[in-house]
């Protein structure tokens, strides 16, 4: 009997519904009560489970009686045993469609709420229909069922449930929401919840994040280039073990127009092999995010890795925020939403604070906390490595940057921060 009943309630959709923890409470009161009911003496048995639980909130003698007896005269059901204070509601269809309403109007007012209910009240009375809502009228026949409907609607009328105070409490919406839609989502992003806030039953290979990363300190690349420089670095780090699978560190470039060449999509594209060819992905299958800006690869390149890996191997963008959530609005500066690869933007601050103490520092923004010695280092850089080419080869070497390093000397620095 017992198995049958166990069965029954194991399939239920409604209890596969509550959470976890409600789940793990009915199974031991569940256990409890037919303990309590196969006993001679009940109420001993009621005594020797409160002694058990230290006689702690809810596990007296007479809660547990008061418990079981309930529950006999349930049925033995299974659903007498939650507590469905703690388990959400599925709000009803009419509950739904006044929360969407009133968050709509909410949105809509650039300052407050409080108006927007006020205006809410307005359209209602007016016999605006109100999508989820509908008119007055629906609203009167579902909380006065069987009366007569008025010609007008009362002009002092607010239904059941529609106070400011019961509104704001239920159907109050989001600092997300009321941001993304009173000035857009970029302004939003720094509400919106992060993503991947978890690693339990990740396992390796399944997420890869890419980045690219400005260092904040300058180099020298005599020969190369005729002042101090940033390198820039492109980068991938194994969500599942927080391990950096790959990576690659270049310096800018200064071309003969003065201009300065970057990264470029090749070496994105270089390291993205890298990962699909020397580490590898897992075979239930592998997200990579990667981003609209540098870190970027082309639909067409997505689509060939996908195609190539039997699919195995899809991409997620880090979305550019900016589009106006209502229709008819110019659309805002593009901003990307770092929160969706916050593990690899987070890491970065690793090679900031370990080099911050290295000579040709830029500061964390350059533009305002830039040490102010750099003025004087970069134009006497500048001199020396313009002179380079005419210092004789085996003297290059005894050449002062000023402290900057080089970029071999800061490769191999760098190099040694990872492989620790």
């Amino acid at each position: 009997m017992a198995t049958t009943v166990l069965s029954a309630r194991m399939q239920s959709p409604e209890f596969a519904a509550l959470p976890s923890e409600e789940r793990a409470s009915v199974l031991v009161w569940e256990d409890v009560m037919r303990q309590i009911d196969a006993a001679g003496n009940k109420l001993a048995m009621c005594r020797e489970w409160a002694q058990r639980n230290g006689h702690r909130r809810g596990w007296s003698a007479d809660r547990i009686r008061a418990k079981y007896y309930g529950w006999v005269a349930s049925g033995r059901a299974w659903t007498f045993l939650v507590d469905w204070a703690r388990v959400p509601r599925t709000p009803a269809p009419e509950r739904r469609g006044l929360a969407s309403a009133f968050k709509r109007y909410c949105e809509e007012n650039q300052r407050a709420s409080k108006p927007a209910w006020r205006a809410m009240l307005r359209d209602l009375r007016r016999g605006v229909h109100i999508p989820g809502v509908g008119t007055w009228r629906d609203v009167w026949a579902g909380q006065f069922p069987g009366e007569t409907i008025p010609e007008r609607c009362p002009s002092d009328w607010i239904p059941r449930g529609w106070r400011y105070s019961n509104m704001i409490r239920k159907y109050k919406s989001t600092k997300f929401e009321l941001v993304a839609m009173r000035k857009g989502a970029a302004a939003a992003r720094q509400f919106a919840p992060a993503v991947y806030s978890t690693r339990v039953g990740l396992l390796p290979g399944q997420i890869y994040q890419f980045d690219d990363m400005w260092h904040d300190v300058k180099i020298a690349v005599p020969g190369i280039n005729r002042k101090l420089l940033r390198p820039l670095e492109f980068a991938c780090v194994d969500v599942a073990s927080t391990y950096k699978a790959g990576w690659g560190i270049k310096p800018q470039i200064q071309r003969e127009d003065g201009s300065r060449e970057g990264l470029a999509a090749g070496q994105f594209k270089a390291l993205v092999a890298h990962i699909l060819c020397n580490v590898g992905w897992h075979p239930d299958g592998c997200q990579m995010v990667i981003e609209h800006g540098t870190a970027s690869l082309s639909d067409a390149d997505q689509a060939l890795v996908t195609r190539l890996t039997d699919g195995a191997v899809t991409f997620r963008t880090s979305g550019i925020l900016g589009g106006q959530v209502l229709r008819g609005m110019f659309r805002g500066q593009g901003r990307g939403n770092f929160k969706v690869k916050a593990l690899i933007e987070g890491s970065h601050r690793q090679p900031h604070y370990e080099a911050a103490s290295l000579p040709a520092q830029t500061g964390g923004l350059s533009r305002v906390d830039e040490p102010e010695q750099m003025y004087g280092l970069d134009r006497y850089a500048e001199r020396v490595l313009k002179a380079w080419d005419r210092v004789p080869e085996e003297q290059r070497n005894l050449l002062w940057f000023g402290g900057a390093l080089t970029l071999s000397a800061y490769e191999r620095m760098d190099g040694a921060r990872v492989e620790r």
